[in-house]
């Protein structure tokens, strides 16, 4: 995207940025830094394009400019990210300003600020979109996020990563295809790698709250939680157990395993939704409703993320970081925003991820 990166920097920023001069960097993870010496001082932006932005987490990609930005050498004067797409949508642009990120797009809309300039265009709306063939569906999740948890699946044949997404061989073909054509897959002949994971987890991250999520049946119920939630998750346990039925925690009830923040009064876990029953939920002393609801039973994405029946480490079987996350940002609200940033190192896979 160098050359997209490069050609939207010069038509919407030259104006306001005059004389700054921009250096691409084909072998790093950034698109090109723009350098700027203005009244106020250097300034030194990250330039990164992102072509379809809001199919995008915007939490998980903000982060990752974040922790890019700290990775440059330090310098006299301003260093900064900023965000370039052809179309940066309100509730995206407002994350970003709050976030400290500049942004300008193809459309019109931008904000910068910083030592010497401050530019702030907001209301510009794109034409009508253009049919784009492909693109994310509900078998693409699948497959991407079972290759996400699993990346030698991606290396190995197409029924093996069908059989972990519950998916067809042709859907795993096509969702390659197009990992490969994002830049995302490299493969050569039957070789293939993920080469994009921290790109792909905005992308997968969005479509997972769009595409996949909206589709995942569930059962509610009002369940008897006492004064201790602790107590009702081991009643949870040792029923669901008793009967062999495979579960794990997640949303905010895995979030709060790892990070001990955020506990909600709802407790959501991946499990089969037919396999609690009347009676089970007699058991679990929980009710089903169609209105507020306590206790929800999600069916699992995929087939491998719920773990065999008590072949777990104690106390509670948890989705992947990436799926709590997930759910997380699905609810969307202020609480569980900030829960769902306390879980990116988890996602990210970084060393600072402790429990």
């Amino acid at each position: 995207m160098h050359h997209d990166t490069v050609a939207l920097a010069h038509e919407r920023l030259a104006t306001w940025l005059p004389g700054a001069q921009i250096r691409l960097m084909p072998d790093a993870v950034l698109d090109a830094v723009l350098v700027w010496r203005g009244p106020g001082g250097t300034v030194r932006y990250m330039l990164e394009f992102k072509n379809h932005l809001p199919q995008q987490d915007i939490q998980l990609l903000a982060h990752r400019l974040e922790r890019q930005a700290k990775t440059l050498p330090k310098t006299e004067g301003t260093t900064r990210p900023l965000l370039l797409a052809p179309y940066i949508p309100p509730k995206q642009a407002a994350f970003l300003r709050g976030r400290g990120i500049d942004y300008a797009d193809e459309v019109g809309n931008a904000h910068l600020d910083v030592p010497g300039v401050l530019v702030h265009v907001e209301g510009k709306r794109p034409g009508p979109a253009k049919t784009v063939r492909g693109g994310i569906t509900k078998g693409w999740v699948k497959v991407t996020l079972a290759g996400l948890l699993n990346p030698a699946l991606f290396e190995g044949p197409y029924h093996r990563l069908a059989d972990a997404a519950g998916v067809t061989p042709p859907t795993v073909m096509t969702c390659l295809r197009d990992l490969q054509r994002r830049g995302l897959l490299n493969a050569r002949g039957r070789r293939r790698r993920l080469i994009g994971r921290q790109e792909l987890l905005p992308l997968w991250t969005q479509g997972y709250v769009n595409t996949l999520r909206p589709r995942l049946a569930e059962r509610r119920f009002r369940m008897l939680m006492a004064d201790d939630p602790q107590a009702a998750l081991t009643r949870m346990r040792d029923v669901l157990n008793a009967q062999r039925i495979a579960w794990c925690l997640t949303g905010a009830a895995a979030a709060l395993q790892l990070t001990h923040y955020y506990q909600t009064g709802v407790t959501e876990i991946y499990v089969a939704p037919r396999t609690i029953t009347d009676v089970i939920a007699r058991e679990l002393k929980a009710q089903p409703t169609e209105g507020e609801a306590n206790f929800v039973a999600i069916e699992p994405p995929i087939p491998g993320v719920v773990p065999e029946p008590a072949a777990h480490k104690p106390p509670f079987p948890m989705a992947p970081a990436l799926l709590a996350y997930a759910e997380l940002r699905f609810h969307g609200t202020g609480q569980a925003d900030e829960a769902a940033e306390l879980l990116l190192p988890f996602v990210e896979g970084r060393d600072d991820a402790t429990t």
